[in-house]
């Protein structure tokens, strides 16, 4: 009876703590990208990306300087138009200075312990999904081997 309790709980947990689901623009977004989403919901927000996505960090980082703060300020304006003692205490000082690269050290914050941060990593990830060119891997959908002027049915005709 205890285990069947233990794991009653623990379901419950993983159900209330579960990243929500991914947009479509981020699952249709680079392979760095969607890896970015999911540590934002993880707890850990970057402005300077690791070696590995190297590729990405110009782009990022122009997003960020340029678009970040718009985006920080005006998910912060929203939830406490009132108060901003309260969008200080839900960090929205850290988050002006890393999109601005005041400050450049990952930012490391607990999601169980404020819904606020990870919502707004994701939402600084998504917008960048957005803005980003369909992925490579998307190219090429419409196009066809045949030589010019044959038509689609017949790619391989010697006739013509």
């Amino acid at each position: 009876m205890k285990v069947l309790r233990a794991l009653c709980i623990f379901a419950f947990l993983a159900v209330a703590f579960a990243a929500p689901p991914m947009p479509d623009s981020v699952v249709n977004a680079q392979e760095a990208i969607r890896d970015l989403w999911q540590l934002a919901h993880e707890g850990i927000f970057m402005n300077t990306l690791p070696w590995r996505y190297r590729d990405l960090q110009a782009k990022w980082a122009d997003f960020l300087y340029h678009e970040g703060p718009g985006i920080v300020n005006s998910y912060y304006d929203a939830k406490f138009p009132y108060w901003t003692a309260g969008a200080r205490w839900h960090g929205k000082p850290r988050f002006l200075r890393m999109v601005t690269f005041a400050d450049t050290k990952t930012y490391s914050f607990r999601p169980s312990h404020d819904a606020m941060k990870p919502e707004v990593a994701a939402l600084l990830v998504q917008r960048f999904a957005e803005k980003m060119p369909i992925p490579k891997t998307e190219w090429g959908k419409d196009l066809s081997l045949a030589q010019p002027g044959t038509t689609k049915s017949h790619p391989h005709s010697a006739d013509r």
